[in-house]
């Protein structure tokens, strides 16, 4: 019975549709900023393909901030690489235009997506494990996915 209950989580962690992946938080002016990866894996078997959506929660945010398909599209980034002033390779991001509200996700691809939420500017937390920035993946009516990060260096112990 004890090897079962072992492969049962790896069998049902296999099963997503989608996945977050390179969730790097960070601070954006009076808020958070996030960079996440969504790695759209496979069609999902019902439900709209455009009910996306990336949920944020954390005691740093006024409360849950969902970020919906049109919201994405507005933020999702391509990247390519140009020559700097030294003639080296350089990553430069842009806002990719062929992604729109109107297009269904990239099955078999990924969007760079980089959003914005206003944050507290004073939080009461136990420690510094406490101040986490929680991440979920929603398509098609399913949690999909999910992360969580610190938040510690922006946010210092008094």
């Amino acid at each position: 019975m004890r090897p079962l209950l072992l492969v049962l989580p790896v069998l049902l962690g296999g099963c997503s549709n989608a996945t977050l992946s390179d969730v790097r938080p960070g601070l954006g002016g009076d808020g958070i900023s996030c960079w996440a990866t969504l790695n759209f894996k496979s069609r999902p078997k019902s439900g709209d393909l455009r009910d996306v959506k990336v949920v944020f929660t954390s005691i740093v945010l006024d409360g849950e901030k969902t970020f919906g398909w049109e919201e994405l599209t507005a933020n999702d980034y391509q990247s390519h690489f140009e020559k700097n002033w030294l003639n080296d390779q350089q990553e430069v991001l842009t806002l990719d235009p062929s992604t729109t509200a109107e297009s269904d996700p990239p099955v078999g691809g990924t969007m760079k997506v980089k959003l914005y939420m206003p944050s507290k500017s004073e939080v009461q937390a136990g420690g510094y494990t406490d101040v986490t920035l929680q991440v979920a993946l929603w398509w098609a009516g399913v949690k999909q996915d999910s992360a969580s990060r610190g938040l510690f260096l922006a946010y210092q112990k008094k």
